[in-house]
C-alpha cells in the first residue's frame, strides 16, 4: 500500500477530497507527559494517599518508586499510572462513596 503523503489527496469532480492512500489511524493521548507535568500532583495525591495505601492493595514504596521512575524518565509507567488513578477514583466513588459531583474530575 502506498505511503500517505499530503500530495496523495484526490479531488473528485464534485469538489470532495479524500486521502485515498491513507490507512485509518487513531492517536494516543500524551499520558506520559501529563503524568510528569499537568497531572503530576493529582496522580501523587490519588495513588500514594494514606487512604489508597490503607486499602492494602499496593505498597507505598513500590508506588513511590514507580512515580519517581516515570517522572525522571527512567521508565514509562503511563499505562500503570492511568490504571491506578482510575482504580482509586472508582474506589472513591463506589466504595468510599465520595461525592464527586462538584469536583474538578
Amino acid at each position: 500500500m502506498p505511503r500517505c503523503p499530503v500530495a496523495s489527496v484526490s479531488f473528485l469532480g464534485c469538489g470532495f477530497c479524500f486521502f485515498s492512500a491513507c490507512p485509518k489511524r487513531g492517536f494516543s493521548t500524551p499520558l506520559g507527559i501529563w503524568f510528569k507535568r499537568d497531572l503530576k500532583d493529582l496522580t501523587r495525591e490519588l495513588i500514594v494517599s494514606d487512604r489508597a495505601v490503607r486499602r492494602g492493595l499496593f505498597r507505598r514504596s513500590i508506588l513511590e518508586r514507580m512515580l519517581r521512575d516515570h517522572e525522571t524518565g527512567r521508565d514509562n509507567h503511563r499505562h500503570r499510572l492511568w490504571s491506578l488513578m482510575c482504580l482509586e477514583m472508582w474506589f472513591g466513588a463506589f466504595v468510599d462513596r465520595d461525592d464527586i459531583s462538584g469536583g474538578p474530575i
